[in-house]
């Protein structure tokens, strides 16, 4: 099983999570990307808990959604393989953001109306 935390910005249209699970054949997830680093260990932010959005293998989600659930982040599943590549441009942002107007106390938050599912 691989977490891919990286943020290769592809000019391919694929993520670096899907080239990884072509190549190795191994249940793959992307998570822990969509964050500064330094936020792992305390993903509140005020009153409110930072999402995990993560994206790929089922069976990798699951050992990734446990392992961000332990250190209290709110995961969100994002989808499959193809969904990698979102949280790649998604983690631009957050590199744009934090380097331009916000410095890197940020995180992204999934808010979901009563009666939504965030799973």
């Amino acid at each position: 099983m691989l977490i891919d935390m990286n943020n290769r910005l592809s000019q391919t249209g694929l993520s670096l999570t899907q080239e990884l699970a072509d190549i190795t054949g191994a249940h793959i997830v992307k998570a822990f990307n969509t964050i500064g680093a330094e936020h792992y260990l305390n993903p509140q932010f005020g009153n409110q808990t930072a999402s995990m959005l993560i994206a790929g293998d089922n069976t990798a989600k699951q050992i990734a959604s446990e392992l961000a659930t332990a250190i209290e982040f709110e995961v969100v599943d994002a989808g499959g393989l193809d969904a990698a590549v979102l949280l790649e441009n998604l983690a631009r942002l957050w590199v744009h953001l934090a380097r331009s107007t916000h410095g890197r106390e940020i995180a992204f938050k999934l808010l979901v109306r009563s009666g939504g599912n965030l799973e």
